[in-house]
């Protein structure tokens, strides 16, 4: 299961790491909403492979386990991107910071 590509033949992070091992998935489901993937997997036998801190949003909350991915792959960076045009406003620019603020809280010891 993954997240639906953002333009026909996209490649994801997980899937470029793979190809570069020589692997692929076997992709039988998208869905175009991240968040729908974790009740999608509780009522299924698919496997969802994503961040750590993401699953475990959900590990509570539903029948689902999380688990060590076999393949050790690189640690996920996040960006935040904007539109030029509101570079120089200070709210988007308090909103940035905010966001990375919280980013930066959550990040493990």
């Amino acid at each position: 299961m993954a997240p639906t590509p953002t333009h026909p033949g996209a490649l994801g992070v997980i899937d470029e790491h793979l190809a570069s091992l020589g692997l692929a998935r076997n992709i039988t489901a998208r869905c175009a909403h991240f968040s729908l993937l974790p009740a999608m997997v509780a009522s299924s036998l698919l496997v969802l492979t994503t961040g750590r801190q993401f699953c475990e949003r959900y590990a509570a909350r539903l029948p689902v386990k999380i688990l060590d991915c076999p393949i050790a792959f690189p640690q996920l960076t996040y960006y935040q991107l904007w539109h030029e045009r509101s570079l120089a406003s200070a709210s988007a620019k308090w909103l940035r910071a905010q966001v990375r603020s919280v980013a930066q809280s959550l990040r493990a010891p």
